[in-house]
């Protein structure tokens, strides 16, 4: 049983992005990909923080449905 559990656990891998969209890569990178229409948002004061951007999507397409989704980029490139 514990060799089971530990043959599962063995082929999980760590994600680094969505489809084409990987993390680190610039925000030209990421907008080239036209996953969606971002739009510029700041929900969060971000005025002490110097490098740090945010883009929200209202109808991101995922598993067939519409959702919301964010972009949130650290010196210019996406972070995760």
């Amino acid at each position: 049983m514990i060799f089971a559990l530990g043959m599962i656990s063995f082929n999980a891998m760590a994600v680094d992005g969505y489809k084409d969209a990987k993390f680190g890569m610039t925000e030209k990178e990421f907008f080239a990909k036209k996953l969606c229409h971002f739009e510029e948002g700041k929900p969060v004061d971000f005025s002490q923080s110097k490098g740090i951007s945010l883009y929200s999507c209202p109808d991101f397409s995922f598993a067939n449905t519409k959702r919301r989704a964010v972009a949130f980029f650290l010196m210019e490139s996406l972070a995760g």
